[in-house]
This record gives structure tokens, C-alpha cells and sequence, in this order.
């Protein structure tokens, strides 16, 4: 928050979380105020855009970007990018619109932790139900979804691991998926430009007989890193035990938890924070046109900072 015009930030971090976040992302305890308030600044100069400035959602983007400015400047643009080249998509949009979508069950994180300490999120996509749904609404539902998910700021240093279970994905989901391939491109791009989580891995089990010929369909919309994190382990649960111990998973997967990860609780979380959700229709680009960036001279005038923050004297 802010007070009196100056950032107000309290860690909420264990120690050894803090202490991987000075390891692995530069997270300097002594100087994330001023780094703070340099990036805040700097969107505020931003030709056009209303950003949102409290640090609770600037340190998301510096922490995806191991607090590198410049880089998560850009990735700032491009979420509020992607949020105006989609208008329709995300004006207005909050949690009770969608509960159609999350009582499928087809997302949600796991209360247990991978091997790393990363959460993990379960995607089940053979009950993607596109007769009740879009794929539009899919979008929207997993996009609040991962939002409320890295408010945590555990999450937002860690990271997550994603197991994507094609359990009872058939030919008509992918017929029906593939009819909508600029759904599919968004997704794609939401999470590899324009989101600030820290995806670390992604696990396809129980994989179906064609799936050689739907990653060949999506790898060209894979940057490299995306696509060298995605392991087929297919059903090889002791490989999958080396991402995940036996102890944080279900029986169905070689291990000993008794009860299968269930949706509802994260569904009642996520229909509690519906104005919080609904408040980010506020911020965004207010003068944009679609296709036209701002030239780097441009930028450069707007702001005497160069490079990143963690170059200067403080």
C-alpha cells in the first residue's frame, strides 16, 4: 500500500524462502523499497497506461523476472497488453461469472508442494467440457485462477510445477480445441510474455495415443525454455517421484495419499474474491492503439533510467 505517498511493504517470507529469494532472484531486502519505487515511477511515466502501483502487485513482476527492471517492465506491458488486446475478455471479469467452469474440477493447485518447494497446480484436461463452456471461458477461469494462486508470495519466489493429467481426453477435445487455435495462442502467450508467475515445470501424465501429434502442433508457439521445462512422463510414477514424493500424491499416481485432490475448496476461495478480481478492470491502457508500441526513443525520454535499478549508488 501506499501512505502519504511513500510504498509500505511487509514481507511475508520464511526465512529460508527469503534466503532463496537472495540466491536464486537478487532480492535485496535492503534496497526493494527504493527498487520499488523506481519501478512504480516508471510505469507512472508510461504514455497512456494507468497502472496499478501498490507493491504487493509490482513485487510479482519483479520477482518473475529476478528483478531485472527492464525486463519486468516489459512484462508489465504485456500484461496489460494482452488485457486490452482482449477487452471483452477481461472487463468486468470476476470469479462468480464462471463457476460452470471451475465445477468441472479442470484446475486448481495442490495444498502439497513439489520436491522444490514449488506449488503445484493440477490441470485435468479430459474435463474440459466445451458443451457447457468456451474456450474463452476456460481462458478466463484459469487466468483468475493463477492470479489468486500467486498472491502468495511464497508462490510468486518458488514457483510452480504444472501436471497436466490428459485422463479421459479423447479426439473430440483435441477436434474441438484445435477449431479455436487463437484460444489456444493466447494461452500460450499469457504464459510465457504476459503473466508474472514462475513457471519451473510442466508433467503431462496419463498422456493420450495421439499426443505426439498435439505437441507438434503447439511446439511451434513454444519458446525454447517452455518447451524444455514440459516432461512426458506419461504413467512412470517413480519418474514423476522425483518431482513430487509419493507422500503429496494420490494413490492414483504411486502415491499414498488416500483422497484425490479435490476442487471445492479452492472454488470457495476463489468466489470470495470477486472485487478484488473486478477492481483490475480499473487499471490498463486508457490510450492504446492495438499494433502501435511506444519507439524506444520515446521511452528513453519518458525516463532517465537505464538498465536495471540494481546498477545504481544506493
Amino acid at each position: 500500500m501506499e501512505v502519504n505517498g511513500k510504498l509500505v511493504y511487509k514481507c511475508t517470507l520464511r526465512e529460508d524462502t527469503l534466503a532463496f529469494a537472495r540466491k536464486e532472484l537478487n532480492e535485496d531486502p535492503d534496497t526493494r523499497l527504493l527498487e520499488l519505487k523506481a519501478f512504480r515511477d516508471r510505469l507512472l511515466q508510461y504514455p497512456g497506461l494507468r497502472p496499478r502501483t501498490d507493491p504487493e502487485f509490482l513485487i510479482r513482476f519483479l520477482r518473475a523476472r529476478k528483478w531485472d527492471q527492464e525486463r519486468a517492465f516489459q512484462l508489465v506491458l504485456n500484461y496489460y497488453r494482452l488485457r486490452k488486446e482482449n477487452e471483452a475478455l477481461f472487463t468486468g471479469l470476476k470469479p462468480s461469472n464462471l463457476p460452470h467452469v471451475w465445477n468441472s474440477g479442470i484446475g486448481f493447485p495442490h495444498k502439497y508442494r513439489d520436491r522444490q518447494g514449488r506449488k503445484v497446480y493440477f490441470m485435468f484436461l479430459g474435463r474440459l467440457d466445451l458443451n457447457r463452456y468456451t474456450m474463452d471461458e476456460f481462458f478466463q477461469a484459469e487466468y483468475l485462477s493463477i492470479s489468486k494462486m500467486i498472491q502468495d508470495e511464497e508462490d510468486q519466489v518458488r514457483g510452480f510445477t504444472l501436471i497436466g493429467d490428459y485422463t479421459g481426453y479423447t479426439m473430440s477435445h483435441f477436434i474441438k480445441t484445435q477449431s479455436d487455435m487463437e484460444a489456444s495462442k493466447r494461452f500460450i502467450r499469457m504464459w510465457q510474455d504476459a503473466f508474472p508467475a514462475r513457471h519451473k515445470a510442466t508433467l503431462v501424465i496419463n498422456e493420450p495415443v495421439f499426443m505426439d501429434v498435439l505437441m507438434a502442433l503447439l511446439s511451434p508457439f513454444l519458446k525454447e525454455k517452455f518447451s524444455r521445462r514440459t516432461y512426458r512422463i506419461g504413467t512412470d510414477w517413480k519418474k514423476l517421484h522425483e518431482y513430487i514424493a509419493p507422500e503429496n500424491l494420490p494413490v492414483e499416481y504411486g502415491g499414498t495419499l488416500t483422497e484425490f485432490p479435490g476442487h471445492e475448496d479452492w472454488m470457495d476461495t476463489l468466489m470470495k474474491s470477486d472485487h478484488e478480481m473486478q477492481d483490475e478492470s480499473k487499471y490498463g491502457f486508457v490510450d492504446y492503439t492495438i499494433g502501435h508500441e511506444t519507439k524506444k526513443k520515446e521511452q528513453d525520454a519518458i525516463t532517465n533510467m537505464a538498465g536495471t535499478f540494481r546498477k545504481l549508488e544506493v
